[in-house]
């Protein structure tokens, strides 16, 4: 049988908080059919998606986390930068020419940072970094006591690109909740067909106790709606009276 269904009427924010409880209550049932049912399985995943649609992204929260690790960046590059630059005129001929291999390779990316772009920025540290990290710069490195600030310098850069990129990532996989509402519904009403219509055919306990609590979930979320959404009630038989009707 078919659902004749007034879910339209309700908000999309109160069509969510129908398909989580039905999930839940379907999950608490125990029943395994109606937690494999295919309509069950589309509808748990329609509701993870919109769940994640009602999740409210703070870029405020997220941005303020990246402009800090950017900072925190900037601050160990000049550190790395003002160090080995000091090194070139070093007393130890070794060290100052290890520090002046490592100055004329970072000069190779320019010198004056504070008027680029945050992304050229980025790519400018990321291109020292490996190339610093290049074989023939390891002695160098080791003369000049380098290689614990240039590891630091690329763990605070790989931080700053996972965050960079997790904002960039959730902001585009946010999905608006309006979007996911029809395909809800449709799969709402055929689940909650579904259940009256195997509650029918099997009037067992354990289907007739879920038929009556997905009834009462039905009518707690539509209560604000002038004619009610209700399941269909299983046909009476001749001989009794089904328990969930």
């Amino acid at each position: 049988m078919k659902l004749k269904t007034n879910i339209s009427k309700v908000s999309t924010q109160s069509l969510g908080t129908l398909a989580l409880r039905v999930i839940e209550t379907v999950n608490a049932s125990g029943i395994e059919e109606a937690k494999t049912s295919k309509n069950f399985l589309k509808l748990t995943e329609l509701n993870d998606a919109y769940q994640q649609a009602i999740d409210p992204v703070n870029i405020k929260s997220m941005s303020n986390q990246i402009d800090n690790k950017f900072t925190e960046r900037n601050q160990l590059f000049t550190e790395l930068f003002t160090y080995v630059k000091g090194l070139t005129v070093a007393d130890e001929a070794d060290v100052k020419t290890a520090a002046q291999k490592i100055y004329d390779e970072i000069s190779k990316f320019g010198l004056n940072f504070s008027k680029l772009r945050k992304s050229d920025k980025t790519l400018r540290y990321i291109r020292i970094i490996e190339s610093l990290k290049q074989s023939e710069f390891a002695d160098a490195l080791q003369k000049t006591k380098l290689t614990d600030k240039l590891n630091a310098l690329d763990i605070v850069q790989r931080a700053y690109e996972d965050l960079y990129m997790g904002r960039g990532n959730r902001v585009a996989g946010k999905v608006a909740a309006t979007s996911i509402r029809y395909d809800m519904e449709t799969v709402l009403k055929k689940y909650l067909d579904e259940v009256a219509l195997v509650t029918e055919n099997k009037e067992t306990e354990d289907w007739k106790t879920l038929y009556t609590n997905l009834k009462k979930r039905v009518e707690e979320v539509s209560a604000s709606v002038r004619n009610r959404q209700v399941l269909p009630k299983p046909p009476v038989n001749n001989t009794e009276t089904s328990t969930a009707s």
